[in-house]
């Protein structure tokens, strides 16, 4: 996998890759095509590396991530979007609440 950061227009960064043939997602091995794939920029001072997954991992990743950041930080988030409480627009009393009636 190749891949450059660019800038576009209007301040906009974008990553641009290029898949190989059978590259495979990394969380759940799922083949990647063009349509299903996100490319992950992981940049630290000593560490840059680009990694590909899926668009449904992908959203697992970056909730957690937010998720251990924010704990690490005293910050309270919700558990299902990963998103802090005071801006959460899922409302998880009402998804718990129907998790809890389901389970009856």
């Amino acid at each position: 996998m190749k891949s450059n950061i660019v800038q576009e227009s209007k301040g906009n960064w974008h990553v641009q890759y290029e898949l190989e043939d059978y590259e495979l997602c990394l969380y759940c091995n799922c083949m990647l095509t063009d349509d299903n794939t996100c490319v992950v920029e992981i940049i630290s001072n000593e560490y840059e590396d680009t990694k590909p997954f899926c668009k449904p991992c992908t959203a697992i990743l970056l909730r957690d991530m937010n998720i251990k950041i924010a704990q690490g930080n005293g910050i309270a988030v919700c558990f299902s979007c990963g998103i802090p409480k005071y801006s959460c627009k899922c409302n998880s009393k009402k998804i718990d609440y129907n998790i809890r009636k389901k389970l009856k």
